[in-house]
Order: C-alpha cells, then structure tokens, then sequence
C-alpha cells in the first residue's frame, strides 16, 4: 500500500540507502530537455535619406482652450528710491470692550525719510491698518517752502502691501523729509503684527496687548517700510490704562496721565530711541504682568515677567539669562548693546 511504501522511504532514507526510489511503484519522474537557442546577432541598422522638399511645414494652430496665459511676475521688494533714517511711533490698543472681538488700536507715525534717487512717490508697507487719509503730512524737515514737493494723493497695491504717497514734484536726491500719518485697526488675536492675548486669573480673563513683527509683520501695526535691510532708529509711546504697565525695547523716560476715556485713565510711556535696527526686531507688551529682576557684572538690568502669580516660576530662567549674558561678554569680549533685557511670558 501507499503507507507501506512510505514508510519503507523513510526506513530507507534514515540508512542512507540510494535506491529508495526502487521500492515505490510510482512511475520515475522525467523533465523535457533543455532546448539551446543560439544567439543571433542584431540585423544592421538601414536608413533611408529624407527626401529634400522646399514645401514649408504646416503651421501647428492650438485651440483657446489650450493656450495658458504665464502669469505675470511682481517685484515684492521696495524701490530704493527713499530710506527710513527715524521712525516716531504711537500706539494706543484698546481692550476694555466686553467683546474681544470689538478690541481695536490707533495709532500715528512720523517717520523721517531720505531721497535716494529723485523721484515723486514714496511706497511703504501697510498691512490691515485703515490710514486716515485726512492726516498724511509731508514736507522737508528743515524748511518748508512753496517751491518744495507736497503730498497730492495716494495709492493701495492690496497684493503687496503698498501704500504710495503721491507728490506734486519729485524729491531731492540727499534731502531729507517727513511723512506723518494715523492710523487705526482690529486688534485681532491671530498672533501677528500688534494683537491680543488672554488669561484666567479668578474664573475672569485678563487680556493683554503683544506683539510678533518677525518676518514681514509690523506692517499690521505701523506704516513701515518693512524689509529688514531699511534699517532705522525708533521712538516709541505706549499709551495704556494706568492699572497696567508697558514694555518695549528700550527703557521708559518718563510716564505721564494724559486722558480720560470711558473711565479709564490712560497713562502715556515715552520710551528712549532705539539703536538703527530693522522693523522686526521691535516689541511692544501692555500688560498688568508683575517682574522679578536682577543685574549682571556690568550693571545691565535683566527682567523677568509673569502673571503676577507666576512671576516666582521664572526665577531660573532670569539666572540662567544674567549668568549667560555674564559669560559671553566675558567671552566674545564684547558688550551687551542694550541697556536692560526683558524676558516674558506670553499666554
């Protein structure tokens, strides 16, 4: 039987034994022959000349469907024609509505400007700001006379965040002059330009004004020329409720009560000038956060802010920033270039 055959195999395969196959009686197994197929080699390759003609080819038409218009390609950058030299800022957010949604700033801006190459307009950004056309301003900063260009209108480019001040006659190549305009805006909680933040402190939430200009954004809180080669000088005012604080790059020069509005007194933080910087690097926070403060070797004031139940939580980091601050001036042998260094907290 087939068991027996197979277990005749196995005995039979244990002892090595090479004629197992002789013990089954299924036929043995047979494969076809492998077939050889010689190699031939390739046929050579024919041509055959083109005939000469001198009839002129078909022109090829494409239907409208076919044809895609390239798109036109626009220079982003601002012309050269005029720099910033100093900047006069003023920004004022107002956070006392019900609705966040209602929170809006104003603000106005003097900035100081030089003619490059002769020319009639001067273009600067402007981002989401709504600029009251009523109170743009430009005239020479030393004399003003009936012989030197005026402001004679303005213009929007939306894709680019231009808005061109338009003169009556071009500028002088070397002179200086200056454009002042106000300004007004949402102040929007979408972590760009000037916006709102928020907190919780008792079941209520506490808001705060900020800022991220970092790459092209401080267009959405001043008119700028906003590219970080148009590098300037700033003087900025904070003006905020007086139960809150202000900071800024620089440290405050004096702070003053300046008015009354739906019963909130505002105070006015006049702040000193800036080293020639780009528009990016600006900051601005109006907040009621609390500090925790110290000084390194030479005397430069290292701050830490916080809501003020969390001030004690950023002990370690204002260590850690005087210590470091310490260490590479020792290092690089160079001084810290600012006159103080805040560190906070943005919810």
């Amino acid at each position: 039987t087939n068991n027996d055959n197979k277990n005749e195999c196995i005995k039979l395969a244990a002892q090595g034994n090479k004629d197992i196959c002789n013990v089954c009686t299924l036929p043995p197994i047979t494969y076809p022959p492998l077939i050889h197929h010689p190699s031939t080699p390739n046929p050579p390759i024919t041509s055959k000349p083109h005939p000469v003609t001198s009839e002129v080819p078909r022109e090829i038409k494409t239907t409208d469907a076919a044809v895609t218009e390239r798109p036109s390609i626009k220079n982003y950058r601002l012309p050269k024609s005029v720099h910033p030299i100093h900047y006069d800022v003023e920004l004022q957010p107002y956070m006392h509505h019900p609705d966040p949604h209602n929170f809006t700033f104003k603000g106005s801006v003097r900035i100081y400007i030089r003619c490059d190459v002769a020319t009639d307009n001067i273009t600067l950004h402007v981002d989401v700001l709504t600029v009251n056309i009523s109170t743009i301003r430009f005239q020479p900063e030393v004399s003003a006379s009936l012989g030197d260009p005026h402001y004679s209108g303005y213009d929007v480019d939306k894709d680019r965040d231009f808005f061109i001040v338009k003169l009556n006659k071009n500028m002088k190549v070397g002179e200086i002059y200056v454009l002042d305009m106000s300004f007004t805006s949402p102040l929007q909680n979408n972590l760009l330009g000037l916006y709102y933040s928020s907190y919780k402190s008792q079941n209520k939430t506490i808001y705060l004004a900020t800022t991220q200009f970092e790459a092209t954004h401080a267009r959405k809180a001043f008119p700028c020329f906003d590219e970080p080669a148009m590098k300037a000088t700033f003087s900025i005012i904070l003006v905020r409720p007086l139960n809150q604080t202000s900071i800024s790059n620089m440290p405050i020069i004096n702070s003053s009560t300046v008015l009354q509005e739906n019963g909130i007194t505002y105070v006015k933080d006049v702040y000193q000038k800036t080293p020639k910087m780009s528009t990016y690097l600006l900051a601005f926070v109006v907040c009621d956060y609390k500090y925790a403060i110290r000084y390194t070797k030479r005397n430069v004031t290292i701050r830490t802010w916080a809501k003020p139940d969390a001030v004690n939580h950023t002990l370690f980091a204002l260590t850690t920033a005087v210590n470091i601050t310490d260490y590479f001036e020792d290092h690089f042998q160079v001084q810290y270039s600012m006159p103080k260094q805040d560190m906070i907290a943005i919810p």
